[in-house]
């Protein structure tokens, strides 16, 4: 499809397609754009293909504010498509100046719907634990929240907060930190990383497997060419990673092969993406489309090399992402790829492991050029040895974090704990900014420190690992509630 779109750009990911085109003459563009669209439809009626017009759209990306309101006249199959402001692409809302905005509001709220999961399993006295709690929420709502972090990071320091803000209703469902705790502590309790901090680690590690792949494909390719020539007020996604210095490391190449495509002229080799009938999913019965596949197959010369991907169903009704290979007439002799552990006593196994011992004792050649696993391992480590300095506060002193998560015991007694590390229990109150604290059952004031000394011990055992003992004395001296 490439071939048939000239002086315009276009983008293929599955069925996913998008053409775009810069200039500043508006009237230039739709007739460019328009002149490819039948290209397109013509190549489309030839393989067999049908694109819906209703689920096209045109959108104008400016920072011209006067042109947002223009409704471009692009058409599909004598279709005006529509426009429209925020189109999805690949799962990442866009928005006409490119902001972001549209993106991170629906992570957001994506993100917050998430969250009532945790809130359902968590509880003061009953819920799972809060490793279980961590878990879920680094499973399930976390990589919602960074989807698409490699473009939204360009986006204002106010749309960034939003999603940590999410975050932080996370960890504080995961300690069962109250709300006026402060927010490095309830982080540092969870053992959850900024979201900033792990955008730029993550960053690190995506533009350098990029670099690594030369101009292996359209990406890489951009970022090797990639300069810095700034006319806007705002970043690009590139120039932010650039400032950053992330694009100042030599990377090893990891890519040592070509890559065949249905463009790739060789010997004895041919590329079919022809169908003899259209053969759309929602209208063609299975059994219909599986007849038009066989009409394909049995057109194959018999001693052609057959491998059937993707799922396909081979003769013997074997499926899956497998290949599977019908050569019996090319092949003379059966290969079989097979991982074997080693010291297992096969033949030939160990002596490959010897060899590989001896090989990793010999000094390595110098190279200024690092690998990818390298790159993300140096900026991992400088965003580990920030976060692992504890937040400063008059009370707490952890040492390390996710104290919370190293507790044993119940829900109820992992959450007394983490509250009384942070210093904000139950008992304390803010009026008019001013700490007041419930009685305690000796008729004084209910503060951490009166707390520890009613109860006969001492604040040491938050610290040492003696958490159990000193949950037992604040039920037996029922002073749990104020905690």
């Amino acid at each position: 499809m490439e071939k048939m779109v000239s002086s315009c750009n276009i983008g293929l990911f599955a069925d996913d397609v998008v053409i775009w085109k810069n200039d500043k003459d508006v009237i230039k563009i739709e007739n460019s754009l328009n002149e490819n669209m039948v290209a397109i439809q013509s190549f489309a009626e030839e393989h067999k293909l049908n694109f819906n017009p209703a689920k096209s759209f045109t959108c104008i990306f400016t920072t011209n504010r006067h042109m947002f309101n223009l409704h471009p006249k692009i058409y599909l199959k004598g279709n005006l498509l529509e426009t429209t402001k925020s189109p999805t692409y690949l799962g990442f809302t866009l928005d006409t100046e490119i902001n972001c905005g549209k993106h991170i509001a629906k992570l957001v709220e994506k993100g917050r719907k998430h969250l009532q999961l945790l809130k359902f399993i968590s509880g003061r006295d009953w819920s799972a634990n809060s490793g279980t709690l961590r878990m879920t929420y680094t499973a399930l709502i976390r990589p919602v929240l960074e989807y698409g972090y490699q473009v939204y990071q360009v986006a204002s320091q106010t749309n960034l907060n939003k999603l940590e803000r999410v975050q932080l209703s996370a960890a504080r469902i995961i300690t069962g930190l109250r709300s006026c705790c402060p927010k490095a502590i309830v982080l540092y309790e969870a053992e959850l990383q900024p979201l900033s901090m792990r955008i730029r680690t993550n960053s690190a590690k995506y533009i350098a497997k990029l670099q690594s792949l030369g101009s292996f494909n359209r990406t890489s390719k951009f970022i090797l060419q990639w300069k810095s020539n700034q006319r806007l007020k705002k970043d690009s996604p590139v120039g932010v990673m650039w400032k950053r210095g992330l694009l100042d490391f030599n990377i090893e190449p990891c890519i040592t092969f070509s890559c065949l495509t249905p463009n790739t002229s060789l010997d004895r080799v041919s590329f079919s993406d022809q169908l003899l009938t259209s053969a759309p999913k929602y209208t063609q019965h299975p059994e219909m489309m599986r007849q038009l596949s066989l009409e394909l197959i049995n057109n194959i010369p018999s001693q052609a090399l057959v491998l059937y991907t993707d799922g396909s169903k081979s003769d013997s009704g074997r499926t899956g992402n497998g290949v599977y290979a019908n050569a019996e007439d090319g092949l003379k002799s059966r290969v079989c790829f097979q991982w074997i552990p080693s010291h297992v006593g096969v033949f030939g196994n160990e002596e490959a492991e010897v060899l590989a011992k001896e090989r990793s004792a010999l000094p390595s050649a110098t190279s200024s050029e690092l690998f990818t696993s390298e790159i993300y391992s140096i900026h991992k480590a400088k965003a580990n040895s920030a976060w692992k300095n504890p937040p400063t506060h008059d009370w707490y002193a952890g040492n390390r974090p996710g104290l919370s998560l190293q507790s044993v015991g119940t829900r109820s007694a992992q959450t007394a704990l983490a509250r009384l590390r942070s210093g904000h229990i139950k008992s304390l109150k803010f009026i008019d900014k001013e700490k007041t604290f419930s009685s305690c059952p000796c008729s004084c004031p209910a503060s951490l420190a009166h707390i520890i000394d009613c109860i006969g011990a001492s604040a040491r055992q938050l610290w040492s690992g003696e958490g159990k003992g000193l949950v037992e004395l604040l039920e037996r001296h029922g002073v749990m509630d104020l905690v």
